[in-house]
């Protein structure tokens, strides 16, 4: 007996059809919901051997010895999915309607009443197990046990272990690689000059090493820890200690490389860009595609965004004008 979508009381397995949704125990979400029927297998019993499953509470199901059920904890081999006739008494659980491990009491061999076998196949078979009951063995049918048992769909793969979320990402399989992807070098910003390296006061970086298949390791450019580390000035002086390796200190140049830190540390001081860190001493360098396109020139803004070396701030709108050096 399973139970139905828009069916008042639980059918009998040999009435489903397949684009029927039955009610199945969620592994994923860890609660019980209907799962679309993708086919129903009628054949007849013949030499399949049966057995039945005693559940602690007295819970009780007939199914054939190589049916997949859905274990509540990996059984000796690792899995979650084992065959019926392989539940260990005692050790092993599996959920039933109340959505709780139950430890399996017995497991013996038994004569199938039906002259025919079902099996289900469901969607998303590693993540849905059908909750079955079987019918009270006082001739009324209609009427299942209360409890009912968490069977798998007979195309559940035995081999499956478990369901692995890795960020918005759903993985399955019995191996699942834990290894960040990507590449572990340093930003492209640490190989230049030792004089381009900002100095600060919180992020220090340290001393790193680069390995290279012609030598073992290859030091980053830069005589010292200060040269490692790198800060926003948002409140500099005409004349700042840091000197030129203070950023806001001077105004920033196209292409010079900036460390990922220090964009970090941009956004944190609310900044609009990079270039902006000097706009309340009017004596930063306006962006000119942003310009234009806070006054309505241009209808994309500027590419590089927090990332500009130029200042995104409000600025009048800028003009293009003609001199004795040509335009600018």
């Amino acid at each position: 007996m399973v139970w139905i979508e828009g069916e008042p009381l639980p059918v009998a397995v040999a009435s489903v059809r397949a684009g029927q949704r039955v009610l199945c125990y969620d592994r994923l979400g860890r609660g019980v919901r209907y799962s679309d029927i993708l086919a129903v297998e009628v054949a007849a019993s013949g030499a399949a051997q049966w057995v039945e499953v005693l559940l602690e509470d007295g819970t009780r199901l007939e199914m054939t010895a190589d049916h997949p059920v859905h274990l509540a904890q990996q059984n000796h081999h690792g899995h979650f999915v084992a065959c019926a006739n392989e539940l260990r008494p005692g050790t092993d659980g599996l959920f039933v309607l109340k959505v709780a491990p139950m430890a399996v009491k017995s497991v013996v061999p038994a004569e199938s009443a039906s002259p025919t076998r079902v099996a289900l196949c469901v969607g998303q078979p590693d993540r849905h197990a059908i909750l079955a009951a079987a019918p009270r063995r006082n001739g009324c049918d209609s009427m299942p046990q209360i409890q009912a048992l968490a069977v798998g769909s007979s195309d559940t793969p035995h081999s499956w272990n478990r369901l692995v979320t890795r960020r918005t990402s759903l993985e399955c399989g019995s191996e699942v690689s834990t290894s960040p992807r990507g590449g572990g070098s340093a930003p492209a910003s640490l190989h230049g000059d030792a004089n381009r390296l900002l100095n600060g006061d919180q992020m220090g970086l340290g001393r790193m090493s680069l390995s290279s298949s012609s030598d073992s390791s290859q030091k980053l450019k830069g005589s010292s820890e200060d040269d490692a580390r790198v800060m926003v000035c948002t409140e500099c002086k005409p004349e700042p200690a840091c000197g030129d390796r203070c950023l806001g200190s001077r105004p920033a140049v196209r292409g010079e490389p900036m460390a990922l830190s220090s964009v970090l540390q941009v956004r944190a001081a609310g900044l609009s860009s990079l270039g902006a860190a000097r706009h309340a001493e009017g004596r930063c360098m306006p962006c000119v595609f942003q310009n234009h396109f806070q006054h309505g020139v241009r209808d994309k803004p500027c590419k590089e965004g927090i990332m500009c070396k130029r200042c995104h701030a409000d600025h009048r709108k800028l003009q293009r004008v003609k001199d004795k050096t040509g335009w600018r």
